[in-house]
C-alpha cells in the first residue's frame, strides 16, 4: 500500500516524540538522575564548610559573602593530603587541608574527606584546624587522621609565627560523614573511640558521633571575660540545642559552658566556644563555633 504524504507526516511525528519521550524519562538519561555530589575529581567536590555548602572547581572556590557584596569568600585546596581507607570499606579516600578567607585578617585552615564511593568521591564536612596556623604533615595511623601543625601560645599575638607544635587526632564516623576529635589520655594513649568523641559545628549545623546529634540552634548568653580586659568574673556560654539520641530528641536542651547534660546512655559537655571575646569587635551569631564532648556511660 502506497503511503500519503500525511500518513508519512504523521509517522514521522511519532518517531520524534518518541525520542523525546524517551530521553525526557527517569529511566532513558542516567545523568538526570546522577548525584552531582559525587565526583571523579575531589578537586571538584562539594564540601561543608562552616555550615555552607562549598562546590571546588579545580580547587578553588569564590562566592560573594553577602547578595549583592563586592567582597568574595575564598575556600580553595591547600594540600597536605593521605589517601588511606578511611572509613574501612576497601578503597582508598583522601583527607586534606583546604583554607577559607572571608576578606578579613584571617585566613582559616581546615580538614576535609573526600570519601570514595562506587561513582566517584563524596566530601565530608569540614573540621577547622585553626586560623593562620602552619601546616606541617598529614597522616592515617590507627584509623585516625592525623593534622601536625604549628600555632601560637594563648595569648600570642596574631602577628607572632607559629612556633608551638600539635597534632589533631579525628576519627571518620560513616553513618554523619563526620570527623570527631580523639583526645589522647595523659600518658599519649587514645582514649576509646566508641566511647568518646569530640565534636564541633557552627549554629545550625548538625554535629554527630556515637549516636548522638546535636545542633546548636539559638545563643542565649555570651558573658565570658573579653581577652582584653581584666574581669572579676570569667562568664559562661548559654545556648538552645536540639539533641538526638537513641532515647529520642530533646528539641529546645539548654547548654552551659563546662556543665554536662546526662542521659540514660551518654554524657554531653559544650566544653569551648570560639572566637574568645574582645571588647573592640562584636561577635557575629555565624562567627560561633562550639565544641562538644560526648562519653558514653
Amino acid at each position: 500500500m502506497q503511503k500519503t504524504p500525511i500518513t508519512i507526516l504523521i509517522l514521522v511525528f511519532l518517531a520524534v516524540l518518541g525520542f523525546f519521550v524517551l530521553n525526557s524519562s527517569p529511566s532513558g538519561s542516567g545523568e538526570k538522575n546522577a548525584d552531582v555530589s559525587l565526583v571523579a575529581d575531589y578537586k571538584n567536590g562539594w564540601y561543608t564548610v562552616a555550615g555552607t555548602s562549598v562546590h571546588l572547581v579545580n580547587g578553588v572556590s569564590k562566592i560573594p559573602a553577602a547578595p549583592g557584596s563586592t567582597s568574595m569568600i575564598t575556600t580553595q585546596y591547600f594540600g597536605n593530603e593521605v589517601v588511606a581507607d578511611i572509613d574501612k570499606d576497601g578503597d582508598d579516600d583522601v583527607a586534606f587541608i583546604m583554607t577559607q578567607d572571608g576578606g578579613g585578617s584571617g585566613i582559616f585552615f581546615y580538614l576535609v574527606g573526600a570519601i570514595k564511593e562506587e561513582n566517584g568521591y563524596r566530601g565530608t564536612q569540614a573540621v577547622l584546624i585553626g586560623d593562620r596556623i602552619a601546616p606541617q604533615t598529614t597522616e592515617f595511623r590507627d584509623g585516625l587522621v592525623i593534622v601536625n601543625y604549628a600555632d601560637r601560645a594563648p595569648g600570642e599575638a596574631m602577628a607572632a609565627l607559629p612556633s608551638i607544635g600539635k597534632s589533631l587526632y579525628l576519627k571518620y564516623d560513616p553513618a554523619s560523614m563526620q570527623f570527631g576529635e580523639v583526645v589522647r589520655d595523659f600518658e599519649g594513649e587514645h582514649t576509646n573511640t566508641d566511647t568518646f568523641a569530640r565534636v564541633s559545628g557552627h549554629r545550625g549545623e548538625k554535629i554527630s558521633a556515637l549516636d548522638v546529634s546535636v545542633t546548636v540552634n539559638k545563643i542565649l548568653e555570651d558573658s565570658r571575660c573579653p581577652e582584653d580586659v581584666v574581669c572579676i568574673q570569667a562568664g559562661t556560654v548559654r545556648v538552645v540545642a536540639t539533641l538526638q539520641s537513641g532515647l529520642g530528641t530533646a528539641a529546645n536542651q539548654e547548654f552551659r559552658l563546662n556543665e554536662p547534660i546526662t542521659t540514660e546512655a551518654e554524657e554531653i559537655t559544650l566544653t569551648q566556644v570560639a572566637p574568645v571575646p574582645n571588647s573592640k569587635r562584636t561577635i557575629q551569631d555565624t562567627d560561633y563555633l562550639f565544641y562538644f564532648e560526648i562519653k558514653k556511660r
